[in-house]
């Protein structure tokens, strides 16, 4: 799901009845400018690709463990009677495995934001040092030399572009709104000095990867993609036409192919969930577009009305995107569609999706934040391991 803005937050908060918002522990002394100093917050790497590198025996303890019960094991008695591991069934072995695979990606998405946070402390330490001051120095007169206070009309346009139905007017809460600003510039000048940082030196992670392999996620010829077959980094999605935060994650993809274009292949795999109706009609009738060239065209049109999702929807939705309705029927009924789609599903399930969306960068799980920045950074991290 996509973190919203400061000021969405602090709109959102007013509008549920409360009269002032809490400043974050963060918030920092406000500096001779007014402009709030800020404590260098905690880094939210997303997870991203390592680069290759022989296993060792760190690697093996996590990755390559095996925690199975070998055949035979007696795993209880019943009057003497005994039980053994066989009687625990396939379910709970590929339970077991995918609990395993999960301990080590969390491990090492851990060990990646506490590196990242300890390389950054060292690089804000040692640029202090230089200059003769000490970290908060540094900070503080970076963020005076890089943060204006915004003026008037830069907060109406602000407010117009984040409020919410529920949020009060804006003069109620302008002040809020300007505070809310000037933390959002103040950490993407924060960001900018570490940016900064980074390029100046040469960092290199020295981290053993004990993530579990890579799954193959190598599109079938079903997929809708976009990117050539052999970019840098593969992507892979699994969503739900019908599910909102797969909605959200489309503006994701459309910034993600504005941004890398052919460094990168994206592909669409389907996951339409049992609780949603309309999501496995919606899928079958994209795979039937693709067949006539116009999947993406089918697929913006799904996201651009979800909230009115039907049978009828649908075909009136296929015939704005272009497409030959004739054509589109025999597809439909030919069953070649929902076969794709079950291939999609049974992949899904085999790779351990379980919700949407779900993003796969070079065939390993995404967990960040699903933000075009976040997502992007990873796909930056994977291009630079690449």
């Amino acid at each position: 799901m996509r973190r919203p803005s400061p000021a969405l937050l602090l709109l959102a908060a007013l509008g549920c009845g409360s009269s002032s918002a809490s400043p974050p522990a963060s918030e920092g002394v406000p500096g001779p400018d007014g402009v709030p100093a800020v404590t260098p917050p905690a880094v939210t790497a997303p997870v991203a690709a390592a680069p290759s590198r022989p296993a060792g025996p760190a690697d093996d303890a996590c990755s390559n463990a095996a925690l199975e019960l070998p055949a035979g094991t007696v795993i209880a008695t019943v009057d003497g009677e005994p039980i053994r591991a066989e009687a625990l069934g396939a379910e709970s072995r590929e339970a077991e495995r995918e609990a395993l695979h999960t301990y080590c990606r969390e491990v090492h998405r851990i060990r990646q934001i506490t590196t990242r946070n300890a390389i950054d402390d060292h690089l804000l330490a040692r640029a202090a040092r230089k200059d003769g001051i000490d970290v908060d120095q540094l900070v503080r007169k970076h963020l005076d030399a890089n943060v204006q206070r915004p003026d008037a009309s830069e907060v109406d346009a602000y407010y117009a572009a984040n409020k919410t139905e529920q949020a009060p007017p804006l003069e109620l809460v302008r002040g809020q709104v300007e505070e809310a600003m000037v933390k959002e510039r103040s950490q993407a000048a924060y960001d900018g000095l570490l940016a900064d940082l980074h390029k100046a030196a040469k960092v290199e992670s020295k981290l053993p990867d004990i993530r579990p392999p890579a799954y193959d996620l190598a599109p079938p010829d079903h997929a809708a993609t976009f990117g050539p077959a052999d970019a840098k980094v593969q992507i892979v999605e699994f969503s739900d036409f019908e599910c909102p935060y797969c909605s959200r994650a489309a503006t994701t993809v459309a910034a993600v192919k504005q941004r890398f274009g052919d460094q990168v292949q994206f592909s669409y795999r389907h996951f339409p969930l049992s609780f949603h109706p309309a999501a496995r009609p919606a899928a079958e009738l994209s795979q039937c577009a693709l067949e006539q060239g116009k999947f993406w065209e089918v697929h913006d049109e799904i996201f651009e009305h979800q909230s009115e999702l039907s049978a009828e929807s649908l075909r009136g939705m296929a015939q704005n995107a272009g497409l030959d309705m004739s054509k589109l029927d025999e597809c439909l009924a030919s069953g070649r569609a929902r076969q794709q789609v079950d291939q999609d599903l049974a992949k899904g399930q085999e790779v351990g999706v379980r919700g949407t969306p779900s993003f796969y960068i070079d065939g390993r799980p995404y967990d960040g934040d699903l933000g075009p920045d976040a997502l992007g950074a990873a796909i930056q991290d994977a291009l630079g391991a690449s």
